[in-house]
């Protein structure tokens, strides 16, 4: 049967005995990003059954990892995954063709860092389309507190786009979630059944940690020792741990708009009567503005200082102030390491293969 031109009939098996005894079947098709369905499906039942063969009869095209590999001018080819019962795959000399996959455990942990780099594109064009627009003046004010003077700045004229606190709240929220499922990946892989205790141990600081290695107490323990070893706490690996704050902020509130500005090098400030410039010069979060310079009654100067908009991080201690492009881009690339730490060691230790 099928929803579209793709079909697949899937059959798995358990060993008992060393022989192969059917336990279920499943038949299903393809249409549009219905596969992600059946990819799940399959995951699911390859952690409850650890010997498994799955057989696809595919009309058109073959689901194959992340990618739809269409099947040419040949539909109808079968395909199967190993590894299967003895006897029951055809042979490489057979004009069907034959390909053998494994699961990979840790495949949910990298479509969670997949999903973040695709929100990461986003963010980077939307940060970089609103910084291009100049959505700043300068304005000139009577001074608040200074009769007769005047008061130049640099005014925000255009708030920051909501798509910009939105993507980086789903790169962060994808990126932990990539750690955690990577957690949960090991503690199946180890035999637990229902693991509820396999959370990455993210702490406060270090003191915190014997206390949060709970979260992960469905995990062995050479495990819990190699998450403990990424320093997930503040004073330890200050990136990831802020990694844990930003997915737990509020996403309108974590990222805003920080102007700097610095007087250009090699050109003098002229001018005649009362002047004062600040140094250095402090962007206004609360009223996202920068004062520039404070005139005297009748004074007239010529400057050219060089100012730059950005998007920071706020209120995120270790990070704030930091742009959040930039943060975000090395936080992913830490997770990405982590997990390919895990994976290493786990398969190494025999908890996964």
């Amino acid at each position: 049967m099928g929803f579209g031109t793709a079909g697949f009939k899937l059959n798995w098996w358990t060993m008992r005995d060393s022989n192969p005894h059917p336990t279920v079947s499943l038949a299903c098709g393809l249409i549009g990003d219905r596969y992600f369905a059946v990819k799940l499906m399959a995951h699911l039942l390859l952690l409850k059954y650890s010997k498994y063969r799955v057989e696809s009869q595919v009309s058109g095209a073959l689901f194959l990892g992340n990618f739809l590999i269409p099947s040419g001018n040949n539909p109808g080819v079968n395909y199967a995954v190993s590894p299967a019962p003895k006897g029951l795959l055809t042979d490489g000399n057979s004009p069907r063709s034959i390909l053998k996959l494994m699961a990979d455990p840790f495949d949910s942990a990298r479509r969670k860092i997949q999903r973040a780099e695709k929100h990461f594109v986003t963010l980077h064009e939307e940060v970089l389309s609103f910084t291009q627009l100049r959505p700043y003046e300068t304005v000139i004010e009577p001074h608040p507190d200074k009769p007769d003077h005047t008061l130049q700045k640099i005014k925000l004229t255009q708030p920051l786009p909501p798509s910009i606190a939105d993507a980086t709240g789903e790169i962060v929220q994808n990126l932990r979630s990539a750690l955690d499922n990577a957690a949960y990946a090991v503690a199946v892989g180890a035999g637990m059944t229902d693991p509820k205790n396999c959370a990455f141990p993210f702490a406060r600081n270090l003191a915190n940690i014997p206390s949060s290695i709970g979260r992960s107490k469905d995990l062995p323990k050479e495990i819990q020792s190699l998450f403990v070893g990424f320093q997930p706490f503040r004073g330890g690996n200050d990136l990831l741990w802020a990694l844990n704050e930003m997915c737990n902020a509020d996403k309108h509130k974590m990222v805003l708009p920080i102007g700097t500005a610095v007087q250009r090098q090699g050109v003098d400030i002229r001018g005649t009567g009362y002047f004062c410039m600040p140094d250095p010069h402090v962007w206004n979060r609360e009223k996202n503005e920068m004062d520039l310079l404070t005139l005297g009654p009748g004074a007239d100067y010529k400057y050219q200082i060089d100012f730059r908009l950005f998007v920071a991080v706020n209120g995120i201690d270790c990070v704030d102030g930091k742009q959040v492009v930039s943060v975000v881009l090395t936080q992913g690339n830490i997770v990405k390491s982590i997990i390919d730490t895990i994976e290493a060691e786990s398969r190494r230790l025999g908890y996964v293969s």
